[in-house]
């Protein structure tokens, strides 16, 4: 099924529980058919008082005319109630066909982790992936992490949550300097170079700094 028809069926079966919950909701038929019977039984109760008092004031056949009425807002009453309860099956059968079409809208959507700038794009719309391919590069622009290395005396993992500067030129050769926080020292010394990988995080609200550039970095103890 294609995107579009799956949001023309969001579409339309939202719309389908809608109406359905409208006539699950509507009781106008019942209080109508109660309302009439309340009165069919009034005018019966009369009728019979008055012949109570005063024998055959009423005609027996409008005495079996109010008690036809009687029984049949009493059939209309059941007959209300019957259909209302079958409009709140069909309102939650609407409902399920409506989640299910989100549902499977939302197979076929993706949202990233972050926010950024998409630098690649490995499958167009309408191919077919699975669960966990990745489907695009995405870089984050606002908040860059710079990654540096420390010798090893120097490197400890106290450092992490300590405020850094992190230094730069811009392309056309003007200083950047922005203030980070280092969020990672890695517990282990290259045993080639005595070093220690440590990270940092910047904000870079206002982009002067691109992904891929050098920078030299001070940790404040």
């Amino acid at each position: 099924m294609r995107d579009e028809d799956v949001r023309l069926l969001v579409d339309r079966t939202q719309t389908s529980a809608e109406i359905a919950v409208r006539e699950f909701e509507n009781e106008l038929n019942e209080h109508y058919a109660t309302k009439s019977t309340e009165v069919a039984r009034a005018e019966l109760k009369r009728a019979m008082e008055s012949n109570a008092k005063y024998p055959k004031t009423v005609s027996q056949t409008e005495l079996d005319r109010l008690r036809l009425l009687v029984e049949q807002g009493e059939l209309e009453i059941k007959k209300a109630q019957h259909e209302r309860q079958i409009a709140g099956l069909t309102s939650e059968i609407r409902q399920n066909e409506y989640q299910t079409a989100l549902d499977q809208l939302t197979l076929r959507q993706m949202s990233a982790p972050l926010s950024g700038m998409v630098v690649e794009i490995y499958h167009r719309p309408g191919e077919w992936v699975q669960p966990g391919d990745a489907v695009a590069r995405i870089i984050r622009l606002d908040r860059l992490r710079v990654e540096g290395f420390l010798p090893a005396s120097q490197g400890k993992l106290s450092l992490v949550g300590k405020p850094a500067s992190v230094y730069a030129t811009s392309e056309d050769g003007q200083p950047i300097e922005l203030t980070g926080e280092v969020v990672f020292v890695s517990p282990e010394i290259d045993p080639i170079n005595a070093q220690v990988r440590i990270w940092i995080e910047i904000d870079n609200a206002d982009l002067q700094l691109r992904p891929g550039m050098t920078a030299s970095v001070k940790v404040r103890l």
